[in-house]
Order: structure tokens, then C-alpha cells, then sequence
């Protein structure tokens, strides 16, 4: 399979997946620039010179900005061909399969002559504001001159009457504090694709925006905050990380880390506080010129903030079920394949059936004599005091398994009882063995996925 990747332009539209071939096509045609922020396939975001080795770009007029959101658990989208990217010719070409949040086809010509644009560095100033657009989990800060604001007035057009945030789907609601307000959509100073609600400080030039990006394979808050940070030296080149501590929001678990960079001789400092609710990264993210009035506004906002962990509720109440039918699972190997199916859009009713896949897939993980071992308790103890009018029945479900080919749950329910009821009758060290190796294959099989 080719590698694929991602654009994503100065108006913030995104275009992908695309294979290399495709985006040297969109340069050659002038859709693109050496400058374009283009996402590569290990997540990494680099410049489209740095990734086609085009060389240095110089003068280019096109600068993209900030990564897509993560598509909401689904499944990732399969990769788009270069004829299916292709520029659109008289519509007659076929638009790239987006992923959520991203545009299909390809960009279009860049008009010439563009306009000379401004360095892709946020600046801030008491009674100068330029643009700021900051995500809390992989997203851009950048500065657009074009719609810099000059005064609190500005800014106060863009606010919203309604002070309070809800999304009862992502377990999150706020009410703004007093000096915060929201701002509206199409607001020029925050832009990012991942953005909840963006919110302003007139008072103090302060911005600040919660996110929420869903990254099925990231493990852990700091990795969330490497992100974070290593995007921003991408237009921030002189940002220094001040160090990170535990936080609580909402009596959620935290991390939180502080940053400070210098632009036009004023000091300028951003709070980034993460937070997930399983594969579900949220995040406050504040910027401003450094006062103190700032960061005790910021943490008014971050108090203001409820939230609830739906999908690790759900993970939660499911297990136990899925445990119960397929007793050849530990409970942490149950809740690595709930979380796995869930996020890619499946039902926990689907997991009893999943663990005998997840159990072929990462059967390498076993020794040879673990591998020997667990097929003995399967064929002698599990499997042998199945009925011989069903052993054929047994030898297609596991050719089934063993091929890879999938099927639905319930064209195996049957099977699959019998299996529970061998489980179930083995001697409890017995059982306790084979719930080892099996959790084994199974922590394998995800990390493969």
C-alpha cells in the first residue's frame, strides 16, 4: 500500500488522503506550494519541500495551517488513488474519498499574483492583537495580517450572546466566566478544524480554545502534549516549553503544560491543559501576552468546565458482558477489544466474536511452547467434548478464523456457546492459563491494528 497523506491550506481547507504522486500533480499545477503543510503518514506535519524534496521554498505565497480534526471512531478511510485525487477537469474527475473534517478533490489554482504574505508567527500586543489559532491536541498556531484586530471593540463583535457550552454526546458543558466570551463561527482569530468553542479575553488580548481530537492508537496524556508542542515549533520556532504537571479538570485526571516564546519585544505565554475520555482528547488551550490577570482568567475558565466520560462509561458497563460471554478473556484483554471495536464504530456485541480474530492475529506473541500449550487445552479439554455432528461445524468456524474472513456474530452464536460451556467446565488453573496466553495474542493483535 502507498503512503498517503494530507494537505491543508492558509483558508484552513483540507485535502485527503493523497498519495506522493498526487501532490507533486497539485504542485506541478500550481494547487499547492513548497510552503503547504502537508501531514505524512507516521502523523508527523512537515512542510510539502521537505516532504517531496523540493527544496527550500522561497517567496512561495501559499502557507497551510494547522492539521485536520480526527475523524470520530470510524474506521480510517481507505487510501485515495492518484487518478481518484486528480484535479477536477470540468468536473469530470472523480473527488478524493475524504476523511471527516476533510474536502474531497483537489485544491484549486492558487490566483496569480498572490499576495505577499505575512511571517507564519503569532504575535500578540496590548491594543494590537494579530491572529492566534491554537489547538490543544496537534493543531497550528499561525497569524493571517489580513485579519488582524486592533482593538477590544473587534473582538466584541464577534461575541456571542450565549454564554454556555453543551454537548451531552461528548460528555462536555461549560459557562463562560465573567470577562470570557464566546465567539462566534467564522471568527477570524480562531481557526482550527478541531475547535469546540473558541472563546476571547478582550481585557488582557487573550484567546483560548477547547478541542477534542480522537486518537484511537495514542496512549497516555504526554504524548498528546508532545504533539502539541512539536506542531507548534513548526510556526513558533522559538517557543520554549516551561514544563509540565498534573492538573484535574472537572476531577479528571490532567496534564498541563506551559510555554512562552518573544515576538516584537513582548513576552507571550500559552497553558495547554489535556484531558481524555478514552480515545477522546480534550483540551484548554489559552494564549496571551504574560500578566498575571491572564492566567487567573484561564483558570477561571478551565473551573468552569464539566465534564463526563461517556466512552469510558460505556467501555466500562460492557466489559463484564463481554467477559461473560466469552470466558476465555481476562478482563483487560476485554476492555482492549471493546475500546478497539468501539472506536472503529463497532458494537460490544460484536467483541465475543472479535476475540478469536484478535487471538489469531497475535499468535506470534507466543513462544513455541505457549503456542503448543494453548492448542492442547483448546483441542483436548475445550473443544473435544463438542458433539461429532458439530466437529464440522467446529472445523469451518475455525478455518473462518484462521483465514481471516470475516462473518456475523450470530451466524457463529452456536459455536461459540459451545466453546463458552468448554471454557467453563475446565479446572479453574486451567482456565486461569489459557485466559493468560489468550490476553497474550490479544494485547499483540491490537498493537498490530
Amino acid at each position: 500500500m502507498s503512503e498517503v497523506f494530507k494537505v491543508r491550506l492558509e483558508d484552513g481547507t483540507e485535502y485527503g488522503p493523497v498519495d506522493a504522486d498526487t501532490l507533486r500533480l497539485w504542485y506541478d499545477e500550481g494547487r499547492i506550494s513548497k510552503k503547504t503543510l502537508v501531514l505524512r503518514p507516521e502523523g508527523a506535519w512537515g512542510v510539502l519541500s521537505e516532504v517531496l524534496g523540493l527544496g527550500a521554498p522561497v517567496g512561495d505565497p501559499t502557507v497551510a495551517v494547522g492539521p485536520a480534526r480526527a475523524a470520530a471512531p470510524a474506521a480510517a478511510p481507505a487510501p485515495a488513488t492518484a487518478a481518484a485525487a486528480a484535479a477536477p477537469a470540468a468536473g469530470e474527475a472523480k473527488p478524493v474519498r475524504p476523511a471527516t473534517g476533510t474536502r474531497g478533490g483537489a485544491p484549486r489554482p492558487r490566483p496569480q499574483p498572490a499576495p505577499e504574505p505575512g511571517p507564519p508567527i503569532a504575535l500578540f500586543a496590548l491594543g494590537f492583537v494579530a491572529l492566534l489559532a491554537a489547538v490543544a491536541a496537534g493543531g497550528w498556531w499561525f497569524i493571517n495580517r489580513k485579519t488582524a484586530v486592533s482593538s477590544e471593540d473587534t473582538i466584541k463583535e464577534w461575541a456571542s450572546t450565549d454564554r454556555r457550552f453543551s454537548d451531552a454526546s461528548l460528555g462536555v458543558s461549560l459557562q463562560a466566566p465573567e470577562g470570557w466570551v464566546i465567539l462566534r463561527k467564522g471568527n477570524p482569530f480562531v481557526l482550527v478544524s478541531s475547535t469546540l468553542v473558541p472563546f476571547a479575553h478582550p481585557r488582557t488580548g487573550g484567546f483560548a480554545v477547547l478541542t477534542m481530537d480522537s486518537v484511537p492508537k495514542r496512549e497516555g496524556l504526554d504524548p498528546a502534549l508532545d504533539a502539541l508542542m512539536e506542531s507548534r515549533r513548526v510556526t513558533l520556532p522559538g517557543i520554549v516549553e516551561e514544563g509540565r504537571s498534573d492538573a484535574t479538570v472537572s476531577g479528571q485526571p490532567a496534564r498541563r503544560c506551559a510555554a512562552t516564546w518573544s515576538a516584537d519585544g513582548t513576552r507571550h505565554r500559552a497553558v495547554m491543559t489535556v484531558w481524555q475520555d478514552a480515545w477522546n482528547y480534550f483540551g484548554l488551550t489559552g494564549w496571551a501576552p504574560e500578566s498575571p490577570e491572564f492566567e487567573k482568567a484561564l483558570q477561571a475558565l478551565q473551573g468552569s468546565i464539566s465534564t463526563t466520560p461517556v466512552i469510558t462509561a460505556r467501555i466500562q458497563q460492557a466489559v463484564p458482558r463481554v467477559v461473560e460471554e466469552a470466558p476465555q478473556l481476562t478482563s483487560v484483554a476485554a476492555e482492549g477489544l471493546v475500546r478497539a471495536v468501539l472506536s472503529r464504530g463497532g458494537s460490544p456485541e460484536s467483541v465475543a466474536q472479535e476475540a478469536f480474530y484478535a487471538a489469531h492475529r497475535g499468535r506470534d506473541a507466543l513462544s513455541i511452547d505457549e503456542a503448543k500449550e494453548m492448542g492442547k487445552i483448546l483441542n483436548e479439554q475445550v473443544y473435544k467434548p463438542i458433539p461429532k455432528e458439530q466437529r464440522g461445524q467446529l472445523a469451518a468456524f475455525l478455518e473462518r478464523v484462521n483465514a481471516g474472513r470475516s462473518s456475523q456474530p450470530e451466524d457463529d452464536q452456536s459455536m461459540r456457546e459451545q466453546i463458552k460451556a468448554g471454557v467453563l467446565a475446565l479446572p479453574d488453573d486451567t482456565r486461569a492459563r489459557l485466559q493468560e496466553l489468550w490476553e497474550k495474542t490479544v494485547v499483540a493483535a491490537i498493537k498490530q491494528t
